[in-house]
């Protein structure tokens, strides 16, 4: 009752003064004071009746003022900043939903239960700097489109006993090598720590999901016509990093040789 009361006499302050910010500030001081401080500075200009230096207005009415402003031009630059995100996006129009998931959870995994691709989820969530949730935050945030919701509640199943750790890479390591280390897909390693390419750097750190998607090196029979530039190809690995896990000297391999991949 007393905020539908307070909402009216706003309203009605709005009315004789006219303008929102005059509302406030009789509001906060009272009609009488705020028409004399009015008629004293000879003006209705904001800037002129929050100015510092004069006294047409009580401070506590400027600091009460200049707080509010601050709260809707806050307000307004983030209404800016989410229609920006979602022109750049290609998420405008579409209604998206808040949800919370485990830390360490994958878009992919969120994707694939309710039939999203990577690509889209990350468009999404373009808060998030890597495909994963902060494995330390527990539960985590992530938006859906809204028609999914349902989809979601029905088919995400939380992973159990999801784990990480932090590996520091050494001189000369390779995602392949980190692989087979850590008995971890090369691919997962790079798409839970958002690496644009296969190159690591000494002591650069790793997150590496050490329960979860866990994939070991495969063994691939060579084919009549196959190079390693093709095999190298059809499993996301660098040709050099193949050689070397495979001890090869050139491009070239024998028909029915065994060669150490990726799934």
């Amino acid at each position: 009752a007393a905020t539908v009361a307070a909402t009216k006499y706003l309203q009605s302050l709005k009315n004789d003064f006219g303008k929102w910010y005059l509302a406030m500030m009789a509001y906060n001081c009272g009609d009488t004071r705020l028409r004399e401080g009015i008629k004293k500075a000879g003006t209705t200009d904001l800037a002129t009746l929050l100015d510092d230096k004069k006294s047409y207005i009580p401070k506590e009415t400027k600091n009460f003022v200049k707080k509010i402003l601050v709260i809707a031009h806050i307000a307004k630059e983030q209404e800016n900043l989410l229609a920006k995100t979602q022109a750049l996006s290609g998420t405008k129009g579409i209604e998206l939903s808040k949800i919370d998931v485990p830390g360490g959870t994958t878009l992919m995994e969120v994707g694939d239960s309710i039939g999203l691709s990577l690509k889209k989820m990350k468009e999404y969530n373009m808060h998030l700097k890597f495909v994963y949730t902060p494995p330390t935050e527990k539960p985590y945030y992530l938006y859906i489109p809204l028609n999914k919701k349902k989809m979601f509640s029905d088919n995400f199943e939380v992973a159990q006993n999801r784990k990480f750790e932090i590996y520091t890479a050494k001189e000369n390591d390779t995602l392949l090598t980190i692989a087979e280390k850590t008995g971890v897909n090369h691919k997962i390693i790079k798409e839970y720590n958002g690496l644009a390419s296969n190159e690591i750097k000494p002591s650069q750190k790793l997150v590496i999901p050490s329960e979860q998607n866990v994939n070991y090196l495969a063994e691939y029979m060579v084919k009549s016509g196959d190079t390693l530039g093709e095999v190298s190809q059809k499993f996301d690995v660098a040709l050099e990093d193949l050689k070397e896990a495979n001890t090869l000297m050139s491009s070239n391999s024998s028909i029915g040789a065994k060669l150490a991949a990726t799934e």
